[in-house]
């Protein structure tokens, strides 16, 4: 099996399952095939453990959200970063502290929590009181394993994410239908 990245690009679908003889080598003579995880049902789908989906449903995000120290906000939206450094990040920051409305941003450990560092500092030396009306508000997280970064996707009305398996193991997952295998 070759197995492919994950994409919604048109050639997924001509691409799954396609041969893939091997003319040298150790394998020479064999076949594989190609494997394309993707979106729609000419795919191989999004692959999952059979127990995620009862696990999301049964999901009540305020007490997790309790449990690692984030504090409730009335009526905010929540929002997960999970990036690199991303270069729009400062816009991003002042777009969430303009109102109509709040924001928690949860931000992961590690690159994520330093770019987010240094756009408030860009920010604070650029524009002070740039979020004077307090419309956004931002938890740095601690590192969190698997199942605990499935609980922050969850918990968020939307996910800022980096690589396919966090795409796929967002609240995305729950919209798939019959894309899941």
């Amino acid at each position: 099996i070759n197995l492919e990245y994950l994409s919604a690009e048109r050639y997924v679908e001509r691409s799954h399952g396609l041969a893939s003889p091997q003319l040298a080598g150790p394998g020479r003579a064999l076949t594989k095939w190609f494997f394309y995880p993707g979106f729609g049902p000419a795919t191989g789908g999004l692959l999952h453990e059979p127990e995620l989906e009862r696990e999301r449903t049964a999901f009540v995000p305020e007490p997790w959200l309790a449990s690692i120290g984030v504090p409730p906000l009335a009526g905010a939206r929540r929002v997960s970063l999970f990036c690199y450094e991303p270069p729009a990040l400062v816009q991003l920051l002042s777009q969430f502290a303009a109102p109509p409305g709040r924001t928690r941003l949860l931000v992961t450990h590690g690159r994520a929590s330093l770019a987010v560092r240094a756009a408030l500092t860009a920010l604070d030396e650029a524009r002070p009181g740039w979020n004077d009306s307090q419309a956004l508000a931002i938890t740095l997280l601690p590192l969190l394993p698997q199942p605990e970064f499935d609980h922050l996707l969850w918990a968020c009305d939307f996910n800022f994410v980096r690589g396919e398996d966090s795409l796929v193991r967002a609240p995305l997952l729950s919209s798939l239908g019959d894309f899941k295998n």
